[in-house]
């Protein structure tokens, strides 16, 4: 099942949460490639971008520079997950947050799945 994940950074973001997020990326896609060896979602300049600590520029098309979102979008695709909860877990164990607005999984936003988790 492909699941698209758009991540929303913070304009904000400082050069060490930007290396911090590629690098956590670069280690999901891994896992995610492990059997074909190849991730072919993630851009890698945007990639590159981030872990050298700079605001990426490819990752954005027009459709994402209107979203109600400031900053810069970045998609990729769960081609291993068998669900939106689960690929939502697995970014929960390996994304750090800081510099991240949100993390869009399948057109939800994935702090929906923080609420639920939540007392009442």
């Amino acid at each position: 099942m492909s699941i698209n994940c758009d991540f929303i950074l913070q304009e904000s973001a400082t050069p060490a949460q930007l290396n911090a997020l590629g690098s956590a990326l670069w280690r999901w896609c891994a896992r995610a490639a492990a059997n074909t060896g190849v991730y072919r979602s993630l851009d890698n300049q945007v990639l590159a971008d981030l872990i050298t600590g700079i605001q990426p520029t490819a990752g954005q098309t027009p459709r994402q520079a209107e979203n109600q979102f400031d900053g810069v979008h970045i998609v990729v695709r769960d081609d291993t997950s068998r669900d939106r909860q689960a690929t939502v877990a697995s970014l929960r164990r390996e994304i750090p947050t800081g510099g991240v607005a949100d993390i869009v999984v399948s057109g939800v936003t994935w702090n929906l799945d923080c609420a639920r988790d939540l007392p009442l």
